[in-house]
């Protein structure tokens, strides 16, 4: 699937003006977010359209943190969410699903759960040399560090019984 559609992601990444480092984030992001929502999807043909549509979000997300602009597109997206599927199980589902996130952070050693909340539940993304430097480490290690940590996180969730 990396290698069919692969492509398809760095394509949006690069249209949303993201480069290197930022482009690989949002292809990781978007290939976790698939992972993660993969029981979810319905309807097997539209999972082109929806890879299409998570990389542009994580895109845009991406883009709006390091031009330092508020981040309102979680909001934007869940108010559109409510829109189209009003379904309260599949709101319990979600709130398992981020709850389980959770617990599966806490379990991460002290490094992970440290580099993965200054990453993704700071106020506003931090660029990697400011998580390095806070973290003291060296920039070319934080990408390569959160894609273990992040690993990690995944399997735990595939172990334990993700929703």
């Amino acid at each position: 699937m990396l290698d069919e559609f692969g492509g398809l992601v760095f394509s949006v990444a690069h249209d949303a003006g993201l480069r290197g480092a930022d482009a690989e984030d949002a292809y990781q992001t978007t290939w976790l977010a698939l992972h993660r929502s993969l029981p979810s999807i319905r309807e097997p043909g539209a999972l082109v359209a929806w890879i299409s549509t998570t990389a542009r979000r994580e895109s845009w997300r991406l883009s709006k943190r390091r031009r330092g602009q508020t981040d309102l597109e979680p909001f934007l997206e869940q108010a559109a969410d409510q829109t189209v599927d009003a379904n309260p199980l599949d709101e319990m589902q979600r709130l398992e699903q981020q709850q389980a996130v959770r617990q599966g952070l806490a379990t991460l050693d002290e490094r992970c759960q440290d580099l993965l909340n200054r990453l993704f539940f700071a106020p506003e993304s931090p660029r990697y040399e400011d998580v390095a430097t806070a973290m003291k480490m060296k920039t070319g290690s934080v990408g390569p560090t959160r894609i273990r940590c992040l690993s990690k996180l995944a399997h735990w969730l595939e172990t334990n019984g993700s929703p």
